[in-house]
């Protein structure tokens, strides 16, 4: 059995808006638990360790970063056909150091 704590050593975490789901990067993947931490979904894509996570405002979109300098943008709406779907890659140069949802946007800081 999985105890909070596991969760806690992975490589980010962020709970969802309504309190009751946490995303968490683990490996080169990202997973979603609900409050008992039973895994409702995995998302897949990036090629590096994941680095961080954050939901937009109302839950509908999680942003991921990882060591492979991208972010990348999954559809969260979970009555929704398009669950789990990549919506967007944004790729950089240098080592995406944080992200943030403002609004309907991410924002990103670069390190080098």
């Amino acid at each position: 059995s999985r105890g909070l704590g596991d969760v806690y050593k992975r490589q980010g975490f962020a709970w969802h808006p309504d309190g009751d789901k946490i995303a968490v990067g683990v490996g080169n993947n990202v997973r979603i638990y609900n409050s008992s931490l039973q895994i409702l979904a995995e998302f897949t894509g990036h090629t590096d360790i994941i680095t961080g996570v954050d939901w937009n405002h109302d839950g509908s979109a999680l942003a991921s970063r990882s060591m492979d300098n991208s972010i990348r943008i999954w559809q969260t709406q979970f009555e929704s056909v398009e669950f789990g779907t990549q919506t967007s890659v944004l790729q950089e140069d240098g080592l995406i150091i944080s992200i943030v949802w403002v609004g309907k946007l991410i924002k990103f800081c670069l390190g080098s």
